[in-house]
């Protein structure tokens, strides 16, 4: 840290100037650098930044999601709720790999009685402007049948990898459920979990 002080003040007067044209000036040479003087030397300056610096890890997962009580709409028992938002912070270096946030749901099940996994999907959503967000959405995943196998099967919520100047990925999903219509009454629960890689 270099650190100057100065000590003297100086004050400004304004003194009048005639108007006199300004003289005619053609182009001034400027002469290249000459070699080193005598009285000069020069020295070569390095530093090691350490690399593996930084981390990755993501915060706001509730700890329960309610998707409330599921209306039978047109053969289907459907229900939404909402994740998030869920924050990725990656302070790592540039030239780190790229990172996924994925999510992965088990089986509903109440007592004995089970909904296929495969009937939850998402819409994944960033939170805020995009310019304002390190990373991206993923894609859209609709219950079976409208995906081959919903969120039973590791689903990316956001991706990105290292910015400039962006450390942070704010991303919410909506849970889209729809049941068979034939499905028995009941309060099922589901684990939903996610993983940052």
């Amino acid at each position: 840290t270099l650190t100057g002080v100065c000590a003297n003040k100086a004050a400004v007067v304004a003194v009048p100037v005639a108007n006199t044209p300004a003289p005619n000036v053609g182009p001034v040479a400027v002469a290249p650098p000459g070699p080193v003087g005598p009285n000069q030397a020069s020295t070569v300056i390095d530093v090691t930044i350490p690399a593996g610096t930084g981390s990755l890890t993501f915060t706001g997962l509730q700890p329960t999601i309610s998707l409330g009580i599921a209306a039978l709409q047109g053969g289907l028992f459907k229900a939404s709720g909402n994740l998030g938002p869920v924050i990725v912070t990656d302070t790592r270096q540039l030239g780190s790999s790229p990172w996924s946030l994925t999510g992965i749901v088990t089986d509903f099940t109440s007592g004995t009685k089970t909904i296929d996994g495969k009937y939850l999907g998402w819409v994944p959503t960033l939170v805020g402007a995009p310019a304002a967000n390190a990373g991206v959405a993923g894609p859209t995943v609709l219950p079976f049948p409208g995906s081959p196998n919903g969120l039973k099967t590791a689903s990316t919520l956001s991706s990105g990898s290292v910015v400039n100047g962006l450390t942070q990925t704010s991303v919410s999903a909506v849970l889209n459920l729809a049941a068979p219509g034939n499905t028995p009454g009941g309060l099922y629960t589901s684990t939903l979990t996610l993983t940052l890689l």
